[in-house]
This record gives C-alpha cells, structure tokens and sequence, in this order.
C-alpha cells in the first residue's frame, strides 16, 4: 500500500472511482446513441432510394409493355432467367 491510500479514505476513493465509470459509461452510451442515430438516417436515406428506384424501374417497364416491346410473359422469363444464373431462384441478383 502507498502512502496515499492511507493518506486518503478509501471509500472516498472507491467513490471517486465508480463516479469516473459512471461517467464513462455515459459518454459510450452518448456515442452509441449518436451512432445509432447516424444509422437510422441512413437507413431512412437507403430506405427512400430503394422506392424511387424501385418507381423508376416500374415506371421503365410499364411503358415498354405499354408500347409493345415486350409482354408481361416475356419479362418474367428473362427475370427469371436473370434470377436463376446466380445459382439459386430466389428473386434476387448480384451486383
């Protein structure tokens, strides 16, 4: 033992030193917030992207249908044919 510890209480010093873990704790809780938060607008920013080109694409294709380059049939066989060549049917692509 030092010449501190008996120099000062030590439940002065536990406290001091569960006063700085709590404030620790506090400031990673702030930045786990602050984290979360520049997630959750990200996702909201992705979320509203994924709409618009989603209403583009349906927008594309209705026209095309619309103007006889292709039919309904046609298009859902070439997706179909699109979705498969990655292995596995699941009405999804690679980038």
């Amino acid at each position: 033992m030092s010449w501190y510890d008996y120099l000062f209480d030590n439940k002065i010093i536990q406290r001091n030193d569960i006063e700085k873990l709590k404030k620790r704790d506090e400031q990673s809780r702030d930045q786990a917030r602050m984290r979360n938060n520049l997630l959750n607008e990200r996702f909201d920013e992705l979320f509203d992207k994924q709409g618009e080109a989603a209403l583009y694409i349906k927008t594309l294709v209705t026209i095309l249908i619309k103007k006889k380059v292709f039919s309904p049939e046609e298009f859902l066989d070439v997706m179909d044919e699109i979705d498969v060549a990655d292995g596995v049917k699941d009405g999804k692509t690679q980038l």
